[in-house]
């Protein structure tokens, strides 16, 4: 019987047995002299009820496949079909019939005198006796294993809530680290690569020792524009495919891509995400637990430093279990020289020294003398050039490819498709890229003679190649070239540009400080801006399915920084302030244009290159702007414009009808605007609504040392207080200079909120800002003093298990005997601000955690201790689940209060 019919029948037999129940109490009044029986009966027929209502429950709450004992009862011809027989069989002579669910009252006062004699009776009520005995002894048994199961299920929940926690705390310390996403790089040149190219890569003995051999290296190099980039990503697919299922190796890769900063840090922070991502299980090493909680719980960044430590724990787990694990590295030569390529290259040789027989590096880039230097060593096979006699065939092929495909090559044939393809790879030199630019530059051919002469005079190399593109075109397409090259080579790291945006930023001018002409703007945008830029650009979709442009190629880049382009060349420095003073203009005329609510819906919709720009002059890459605000001196216009045009302040930047423009300039680090909107009378003290925050205080949080300074120049109030009721010492970064600052106007270092009676000091512990912590205790800030809680700031800090921090304030007197009102040592608060349970977080800060427990031990804190309900700070440590954990601190608390001078753990 399945477990919904099961149900019904105990729901079934149980009406029956209320039934039966009302029977017997009309029965009562009409036969007095069958009281005792009918007493027995309905006893009997209760105790039945009463189990019969205890199975309903368990089949309510239980998984039915469970309740294997009563699921015996429950066959044919079972104790529980007799149960229901024997009832029906009393009711049938009480009544004289079978009773139905309708039956009535005065249908069961139809008998008209008693049916059953004393031993009748007595065999009914042991009947019933029996059966309710054997669904109870039935009930127990399931009961039991319904209770195993529910503590099985719950160990089961709890250890998958362990398991839910480690994994969400796992994707939050992969989303901290500061590791670049090439996914993109590797799409797109696997969309450039052709059947039948860079095959010849797989045969060569360099390759195929590479990939099967132990603890390899292997630096594939060629001249630009060889193939490099593609050849390498056809690398990860031929990996991928020689393996069983079961043994496909871990496979990472990384772009130094020229279109973004991607450093060491980037690098390695990228393989370990990667790395982490295809490892077998959620589990990390401890190490990057502690690292991420070193960086203030993930506000602060890793450095390289951090990372090479946590790569070399990685990958040696992997070897130690046989997992060979590919890096394949491209670009290596757009890495920037100096600093940020000699780190990287250190950081290659630190990782080609790790102990890992699992390890496989292939590097992909140009022979430039200080790669070949760094590289060199670390080789285990000879470097393997991409040269002419290898790329002369793939060029060939793709040369075909191009022809039969597309459409405006494909009229010619015969003769004059192999002259080309002949002419291209004689001249191509092994340059793909070369080639791709006389491909574009063919298309535009009309006759055979225009196409005769075009093979004639090709450029001999990419530098007279774009030379040649540019001086062909017309004068006002090269002003627009210009501006859009300077918008592609320097765009802002964390933003695509789309074609849409980049259409618009082309036609706004930088040379003057006027606003945006709207008659400027291109009929055919993103027609036009294809175009006019040809093979300097390339195409790609993105995630949201928008069209996203980029240079062609690292040496378009190049190409333009060089002195070798004279006329079309530009400086990061221009390019950035020519972006900025393009964005003001843009904004200025959006300025002009939105007064009220209705224009800004008629209008910014219609202004493409606004969400960039916001993010560009307002956003995280406000520093770029910062630096170039004396080549921008219509920045301050462009904020006293904002002044007069509250909808576009109100929309881009603060949701308000008051003005926080101080506000917002001040945490932006505008230093020239925050001055003119000071001497303009802007009020800087003004609280804003969402956290009350002063323009002091916004400075502050965002560590503006010049914006602090002009403001305190401006004798503003310096003891303010936001929502919270915290002075701008207690809501600042820990910037130490800013604490300076603040302190020598006179700020009080041991000014208490009113709201939770924290001081500064509270916070620079809590937030883990050492420097301050450190610097305010010299300048008289008590090391003390209780919160609202009654906890002191020596008791905080120990909450926060860092040793460093309690170790600073021991040295400036804190008293770790001090006791709390209930009696509680600084042991009783650590743990209790521990938790209840040992969550994941709580495993992360273990290590810290011992060590804090010594060092407390070490300065004579008692723990043997009691608070005010009998309990040592052993006994709530006793409370946790985990026991082996719960041990270890046991045997040190133990430890501690029968030795002295523990020392502390590391």
């Amino acid at each position: 019987m399945d477990g919904i019919s099961a149900a019904a029948s105990v729901v079934a037999v149980f009406q029956l047995s209320k039934l039966l129940m009302q029977s017997c109490i009309e029965y009562c009044e009409d036969f007095k002299n069958a009281k005792d029986d009918l007493r027995r009966l309905r006893q009997a027929v209760t105790e039945l009820r009463d189990a019969l209502e205890d199975l309903k429950d368990i089949y309510d709450t239980a998984d039915t496949v469970e309740l294997s004992a009563l699921a015996r009862l429950m066959e044919k011809d079972g104790i529980f079909a007799q149960c229901k027989t024997a009832m029906e069989a009393i009711m049938k002579e009480l009544d004289g019939f079978t009773v139905s669910s309708k039956a009535s009252s005065e249908q069961l006062r139809k008998c008209l005198k008693w049916p059953f004699n004393k031993k009748k009776m007595d065999e009914k009520i042991e009947a019933l006796q029996k059966h309710r005995n054997a669904i109870q002894l039935a009930l127990a048994s399931d009961q039991l294993s319904v209770t195993l199961s529910t503590e099985a299920h719950v160990l089961a929940m709890r250890a998958d809530t362990v398991t839910q926690q480690a994994m969400e705390f796992r994707e939050k310390i992969l989303r901290w680290l500061p590791g670049a996403d090439t996914s993109s790089n590797y799409q797109a040149a696997q969309e450039q690569h052709h059947k039948g190219t860079c095959s010849w890569l797989f045969g060569t003995p360099e390759y195929r020792e590479w990939k099967s051999s132990p603890r390899t290296f292997l630096w594939l190099y060629g001249i630009p524009g060889c193939g490099k980039t593609v050849m390498s990503s056809t690398v990860i697919p031929d990996l991928n495919g020689k393996y069983e299922p079961q043994n496909i190796p871990i496979v990472t890769y990384f772009y130094f891509s020229f279109g973004s900063k991607r450093d060491g840090t980037n690098f390695l922070a990228s393989l370990i995400q990667q790395l982490l991502s295809q490892s077998r299980d959620y589990q990390f090493p401890e190490e990057l637990r502690q690292l991420y909680r070193r960086k203030q719980d993930g506000n602060a960044a890793p450095s390289s430093k951090d990372l090479v430590p946590i790569l070399k724990i990685i990958l040696e787990s992997f070897s130690r279990i046989g997992l060979d694990v590919f890096v394949i590295i491209d670009g290596l030569d757009e890495c920037p020289k100096g600093d940020t390529r000699n780190a990287v290259l250190g950081h290659l040789n630190s990782v080609a020294a790790f102990d890992c027989n699992c390890l496989h590096l292939l590097v992909a880039s140009r022979p430039e003398h200080d790669i070949k230097k760094a590289l060199e060593p670390l080789l285990t096979f000879k470097p393997l050039s991409i040269d002419e006699i290898h790329v002369r065939s793939d060029v060939a092929l793709y040369v075909q490819h191009e022809i039969s495909d597309d459409p405006k090559l494909r009229k010619w044939e015969g003769k004059l498709a192999r002259e080309i393809v002949l002419t291209l790879v004689e001249k191509s030199n092994g340059m793909f890229r070369w080639v791709y630019c006389q491909l574009v530059e063919l298309r535009k051919c009309k006759s055979p003679a225009k196409l005769k002469k075009a093979l004639q005079t090709l450029p001999q190399t990419l530098d007279e190649t774009y030379t040649r593109i540019l001086d062909n075109m017309d004068e006002d397409d090269r002003e627009i070239t210009q501006r859009a090259l300077a918008w592609l080579a320097f765009k802002l790291d964390s933003h695509n540009l789309t074609l849409e945006v980049l259409a618009e930023a082309a036609v706004v001018e930088t040379s003057q400080d006027v606003p945006f002409d709207l008659d400027n703007r291109l009929q055919d945008p993103e027609g036009d801006i294809c175009e006019i830029l040809g093979s300097l650009i390339v195409l790609d979709q993105s995630a949201e399915k928008k069209t996203v442009i980029r240079l062609a190629h690292f040496i378009v880049k190049e190409y333009l920084l060089s002195e070798r382009s004279v006329k079309y060349g530009i400086t990061e420095q221009c390019a950035h302030a020519c972006i900025a003073r393009a964005g003001i203009s843009y904004l200025r005329s959006l300025c002009r244009l939105i007064k009220t609510p209705g224009d800004w819906m008629n209008h910014s919709s219609s202004f493409p290159l606004l969400p960039y720009l916001t993010n560009y002059l307002m956003g995280d890459n406000r520093h770029i702007v910062r630096g170039h605000q004396e080549s921008c001196p219509g920045l301050t216009s462009l904020f006293m414009d904002l002044l007069h045009s509250p909808e576009v302040y109100k929309t881009l930047f603060y949701p308000s009808d008051t003005n926080y423009i101080v506000h917002s300039a001040s945490s932006w680090g505008y230093t020239e605007v925050v001055r003119a909107l000071l001497e303009d009378g802007q009020n800087p003290t003004r609280a804003t609504p969402n956290n009350g925050q002063t323009a002091l205080h916004c400075a502050a949080s965002f560590a503006k040392e010049d914006v602090v300074k002009i403001l305190l120049e401006y004798d503003v109030q310096i003891d303010a207080r936001n929502a919270d009721r915290y002075t701008p010492l207690c809501s600042g970064n820990g910037l130490i200079d800013i604490v300076q600052l603040l302190i020598q106007k006179g700020l009080n270092v041991n000014e208490k909120s009113p709201k939770r009676k924290t001081t500064p000091l509270f916070w620079a512990i809590t937030r883990h800002q050492k420097e301050t912590v450190k610097l305010l205790p010299d300048h008289g800030a008590e090391t003390d003093c209780e919160t609202l809680l009654g906890e002191t700031l020596f008791m905080a800090a120990c909450s926060q298990v860092d040793v460093e921090i309690i170790a600073m304030l021991l040295e400036h007197g804190a008293s770790p005997k001090r006791l709390m009102e209930d009696g509680s040592t600084v042991l009783h608060s650590l743990r209790n601000n521990m938790g209840t349970a040992l969550t994941v977080y709580t495993h992360f800060h273990l290590g810290s955690l011992k060590s804090t427990i010594r060092l407390l031990i070490k300065h004579g804190v008692d723990v043997q201790a009691k608070n005010d309900k009998g309990q040592t700070a052993l006994d709530l440590f006793r409370r946790w689940d985990d026991k082996a954990v719960v041990e270890d601190v046991e045997r040190i608390l133990i430890q501690g209060s029968t030795e002295e001078g523990l020392v502390i753990e590391e």
